[in-house]
């Protein structure tokens, strides 16, 4: 799908994003990229057209506009052997800032945890804050019932 001009192609605003981050120390994001030593394979840095072929070729456009270009290794390059398309809670969930939990020989993220147990993820953190609990007991304390709202009078007397 070769445009006449890039920036009109589906992939060049997401292309600007990554050479950004990895490539210049400006970038406020550069310590989790390029500061990290992650870098874009260098004929892709010098070429988008290079990039937007071979992601087209082999792994294919995104479908929405919510999907990310989501590295397999998160400590990989952004190269042909690292790269799929995923959806944006995935990508959340493997993020290098999120902890990790090991309740029972499972290691999950809070959020994952949070909606296995079918508790708010906000409801959790608060438990945790408030009540100096730890994750594992956080989780534990099953959410309160919830009360059916009142009926509001139609007439004001």
């Amino acid at each position: 799908m070769k445009t006449q001009n890039k920036s009109k192609h589906p992939l060049f605003g997401r292309y600007k994003l990554i050479k950004y981050h990895c490539e210049n120390p400006n970038s406020a994001r550069y310590h989790q990229f390029g500061g990290r030593g992650i870098k874009l394979k260098a004929a892709w840095s010098r070429d988008f057209w290079a990039f937007a072929e071979w992601i087209e070729n082999n792994i294919g456009l995104p479908t929405s506009y919510l999907d990310v270009l989501e590295r397999i290794d998160n400590d990989g390059d952004y190269k042909p052997s690292n790269l799929q398309w995923s959806t944006q809670k995935f990508s959340q969930n493997n993020r290098m800032s999120n902890t990790l939990i090991k309740i029972g020989g499972k290691t999950q993220t809070l959020t994952e945890w949070s909606e296995q147990q079918g508790i708010w993820l906000t409801t959790v953190v608060r438990r945790m804050k408030q009540m100096n609990l730890e994750p594992v007991y956080a989780l534990c304390i099953k959410p309160h019932p919830r009360v059916k709202p009142q009926k509001f009078r139609t007439k004001i007397r």
